[in-house]
């Protein structure tokens, strides 16, 4: 994947962090087609007897699809589900947020978040169902899920789709005022605390990896931090927190701006990075001096167990500034691919579907020109093809907008 733009001199150098390709550095090979055959066989079987409610013999047959292949998030989900259907619900709550942490399709995600909810209903823990659900229906709207909160008695934590820039930032604002201290939740999150006392549960630690200073007004430093964990099945898991400084005053949080991880299984992994980061005299008819970075992701989901091979990726840019009287972030989607495959014994296969789009953006002092490079666009990002201010561009479907201060 490349960069797309083309900007005015910099006051900065651009500073760039080469990106492994985790399609080039996967040397695992797949599963034979003999453990494929077992693995499907035991999941099938498994989702019969679940279906008769012989949930002793569901369990049974999941865990010995889990045998085969380690770590598949459908067969996790399963097990979870059957454990949670014979009411050993502490055991159906470690495995189902196994299979949620490894899942990567936003539908079984969403589903597997619909299950912890479940659980921790039926664990009398009301809060925490409650965002449970309102993470799976982020994911996808499902009317049962959306009952199950309105039986809790409380509103879907979820903003309705916000058409103006004034009313997103207000929203993330709000959001972000309930957040605790940035590296001391993302250092929690990533260490996995529902596993705390487990002995896989890794160790967590983190550094500051790059930090750019600049003299003058306006945004006048910024620091990605790393922090590193271990996963819980073996592997690595880190993110990359980025935090800004304006006038040397307090930093101000822009959260986890790329992650990574691999669960030990060479089937199933994530990479994401900071690719270019640079700060200075970016946009001369804005006051001060900004903060422009670009973020990369990649992700390989390939579950044996229904013969797919599931890849996406994207790249975003991401300016940050003082836009309509305010410091704010702008965060727009430049480039994004999906494809999904049948899976072979050796390789990905027979390409099943594929789609996306890239963007072809160039910035110059005061405008940013978004035009079509290639793909199909949907009804809002054919909203964003046309040349914007920064402060139009903060106001559109296809931009994210973080507010700083």
């Amino acid at each position: 994947m490349r960069l797309l733009f083309s900007h005015a001199p910099l006051a900065l150098a651009l500073l760039l962090t080469a990106v492994p390709d985790s399609r080039a550095d996967d040397k695992k090979p797949m599963p034979s087609a003999e453990t494929r055959r077992t693995f499907t066989e035991k999941l099938d079987a498994g989702r019969k007897a679940s279906k008769d409610a012989r949930y002793d013999d569901a369990c049974a047959l999941f865990r010995e699809a889990l045998q085969a292949l380690p770590g598949s998030p459908s067969a996790l989900g399963e097990l979870g589900w059957a454990l949670f259907q014979a009411g050993k619900h502490d055991e159906a709550k470690l495995h189902t947020a196994d299979a949620e942490y490894l899942a990567t399709r936003p539908t079984q995600k969403a589903a597997l978040l619909y299950n912890l909810g479940r659980i921790a209903e039926a664990q009398g823990q009301k809060e925490a169902a409650r965002e449970h659900y309102s993470r799976s229906l982020i994911l996808r709207e499902n009317d049962t899920v959306r009952k199950r909160v309105e039986g809790l008695g409380g509103a879907v934590n979820i903003p309705p789709p916000i058409p103006e820039a004034k009313e997103k930032v207000q929203a993330t604002a709000e959001k972000n005022a309930e957040l605790p201290p940035l590296i001391t939740s993302a250092v929690e999150f990533y260490c996995d605390p529902f596993r705390k006392g487990q002995e896989d549960a890794g160790e967590c630690d983190h550094k500051v990896e790059k930090e750019l200073k600049s003299a003058g007004t306006g945004i006048t430093e910024a620091r990605v931090t790393r922090v590193e964990g271990g996963a819980n099945m073996g592997g690595s898991v880190d993110a990359q927190v980025l935090t800004v400084r304006v006038d040397g005053g307090p930093w101000f949080s822009l959260g986890v701006v790329a992650d990574s991880w691999n669960p030990g299984f060479g089937y199933v992994q994530n990479n994401g990075e900071v690719t270019a980061i640079q700060v200075g005299d970016l946009a001369p008819t804005h006051p001060g001096q900004e903060l422009e970075f670009t973020t990369s992701n990649y992700q390989r989901d390939l579950d044996p167990g229904v013969e797919r091979a599931y890849n996406t990726g994207d790249i975003h840019w991401n300016f940050c500034g003082k836009i309509a009287g305010a410091y704010r972030c702008l965060r727009l989607r430049i480039e994004s691919e999906s494809t999904t495959h049948q899976l072979d014994e050796w390789n990905e296969g027979k390409l099943l579907d594929s789609s996306g789009y890239v963007l072809d953006v160039k910035r110059t002092e005061d405008k940013v020109k978004i035009g079509k490079k290639s793909g199909k666009f949907g009804k809002d990002m054919k909203k964003c093809i046309g040349t914007f201010t920064l402060d139009q561009l903060a106001a559109l479907p296809c931009t994210e907008v973080l507010l700083l201060q």
